[in-house]
């Protein structure tokens, strides 16, 4: 499933035609030798926990309701080992489902929703970029890899990042983050190498107002990375920055943006496609 959901995947048994669905929330750790630490996970009432030891390549099942602390330490050989180890997944998804009153079925799409008001923005603004990106004669796929520093694979080669905004301040411009996952809850800047492609969507009024597609290489991006900067300030066309940093960050920002609301012009269309041929690595090394 997507960012921002409950659950990370769902499951129901083969014969069960119904939408009806139990929803897995899965840990991991690369911790090669106990306590296996796994966080947050303590809010999954009524879903099933997996937790899951790369090395030495354990997995544990729990019902959600069963633990009650935030950070769950395993030592092997201990309570919280052997009663839960599982060897084998389809045995125990069985006995899961046939337990709907701890474990209660959904319709898939209460699995798939995002929980907050920026994820369901997150998640909309994916879906019409993505048509705006096709209707531009590109092609869009997701990656093998979910949750990482890759949302999108665009034309087959090029990685793209894609983050969304509705922050905006009162010159017009828009603040966006700029920083993934660094573990324990931590956020981390990004680093050279993550992505090629950073697909910013800004909303305004409601809507979809803009998109900015700007390549990894660009020097202003790169200084981020080197800064280890956390968030970027977009500047539409419409907006005013009264100081002069931020009316240099506006022009040069003038040749990656896109107003999505408009029917893809020619002018618009080649300009995209330059982008994003010139951000493939393989391309910029010939």
């Amino acid at each position: 499933l997507g960012e921002g959901t409950h659950a990370d995947a769902m499951f129901r048994a083969k014969a069960h035609g119904r939408d009806a669905w139990v929803g897995i929330q899965i840990k991991s750790t690369a911790n090669t030798s106990g306590p296996f630490v796994f966080n947050k996970t303590g809010l999954y009432n009524g879903l099933v926990l997996m937790c899951i030891a790369v090395a030495p390549e354990v997995l544990w099942i729990f019902p959600g309701d069963a633990i009650r602390v935030t950070c769950l330490k395993i030592c092997l050989g201990s309570s919280r080992d052997i009663p839960y180890r599982c060897n084998d997944l389809k045995a125990a998804l069985d006995m899961i489902w046939m337990d709907e009153h701890r474990f209660p079925r959904c319709p898939a799409i209460e699995w798939e929703t995002p929980k907050t008001a920026g994820w369901q923005r997150a998640r909309q603004s994916q879906i019409l970029g993505h048509s705006w990106f096709k209707a531009c004669g590109l092609r869009v796929a997701r990656p093998v890899v979910e949750h990482g520093q890759v949302d999108v694979i665009i034309d087959g080669v090029i990685r793209a990042q894609e983050k969304s905004s509705a922050v905006q301040t009162g010159c017009g411009s828009y603040t966006v983050k700029f920083s993934k996952a660094g573990g324990r809850g931590l956020r981390a800047p990004y680093s050279a190498g993550d992505f090629d492609l950073l697909v910013a969507y800004l909303w305004l009024e409601g809507g979809l107002g803009a998109i900015f597609v700007v390549p990894a290489y660009h020097v202003e991006v790169q200084r981020c990375m080197q800064m280890l900067r956390q968030s970027i300030t977009l500047y539409p066309p419409r907006s005013t920055p009264p100081r002069s940093a931020g009316q240099q960050q506006k022009a040069w920002q003038a040749e990656y943006f896109f107003d999505p609301n408009l029917p893809p012009a020619s002018e618009a269309r080649d300009r995209l496609h330059s982008i994003i041929r010139l951000a493939a690595p393989r391309l910029r090394r010939k």
